[in-house]
């Protein structure tokens, strides 16, 4: 069989499932054009200490038939990595983990740091060992600015927390350990601080849950395409329609009772005048 010259891009993928909805934390990674909107292919989210990825797209051994071997590879290697949680970078004996990457700004940015000796002992902070152990944590913003973290001591790890709110944007956690005057190894983490908007996170119609809530409340759902009678049935029945309007006036807003009070007044002065009390 001959075998096909790759090509600047792989070929395109035949099919793809659709997405009934997305989790209000699911992240898009990847969508392709439809319509007017973008359908997703490609989405992630975090659940708990896990990772969970979803890709509805079929057929990426086309790509490996049509002479993209490499990308083909990159693409599958890359995502197994990903859910192993084996992307983050490790320099000598020191690492950085966290729970997640993608933070809200009202959620607490939480991780541990660990160390280790080549000869597998654990380091933790002890202030009263004479051998000094020192942790150098710091936060790298998206404008480049470093705020240095505390950490706490931990059973096999230090802990440490962003007490303050992030701003939306990438930040990078850097941490670098130090044992009795020599470098054990440093280590970075980066995670994501977003916005959530719950009003338009989904901006996609959920004709379901409108139903849903139409019988709920007693109502009937109406579909796009039924609008137009709807209309219609509802200018003919204008004159069935009762407005009830209820008007609260106080004591004083009665004209004859201005009059009432002007005579009075005027009534005494007369008296008093024909008293001589004037």
């Amino acid at each position: 069989m001959q075998r096909r010259r790759p090509g600047k891009k792989p070929p395109p993928l035949p099919g793809a499932n659709r997405f009934s909805s997305l989790n209000p934390g699911a992240v898009t990674l990847a969508a392709a054009k439809m319509g007017n909107g973008n359908v997703p292919l490609l989405v992630y989210q975090h659940y708990g200490r896990g990772r969970v990825m979803a890709f509805a797209a079929d057929g990426t051994w086309r790509w490996w038939m049509h002479g993209h071997e490499e990308p083909h590879k990159r693409f599958w290697r890359q995502v197994v990595l990903w859910l192993a949680q084996k992307n983050e970078t490790l320099e000598g004996n020191v690492w950085i983990s966290m729970s997640q990457r993608r933070f809200s700004q009202e959620q607490r940015v939480m991780f541990h740091v660990g160390a280790r000796l080549s000869s597998g002992e654990v380091l933790l902070q002890d202030v009263s060992s004479e051998v000094k152990t020192r942790w150098e944590v710091f936060l790298e913003a998206p404008d480049g600015t470093h705020t240095p973290i505390s950490l706490t001591r931990g059973t096999e790890t230090m802990l440490g927390t962003v007490t303050r709110q992030l701003p939306p944007g990438d930040y990078t956690i850097h941490a670098a350990v130090t044992h009795d005057g020599q470098k054990i190894g440093e280590s970075r983490c980066r995670f994501t601080v977003f916005h959530l908007d719950l009003e338009l996170d989904n901006a996609q119609a959920n004709p379901a849950m409108m139903e849903s809530l139409a019988v709920s409340t007693g109502g009937t759902a109406v579909s796009p395409s039924d609008l137009p009678a709807l209309w219609k049935k509802l200018a003919e029945n204008t004159e069935k329609l009762l407005i009830r309007r209820e008007v609260l006036r106080p004591l004083w807003d009665r004209w004859w009772l201005m009059m009432l009070m002007i005579g009075l007044l005027c009534g005494e002065w007369y008296v008093r005048k024909r008293g001589g009390m004037v």
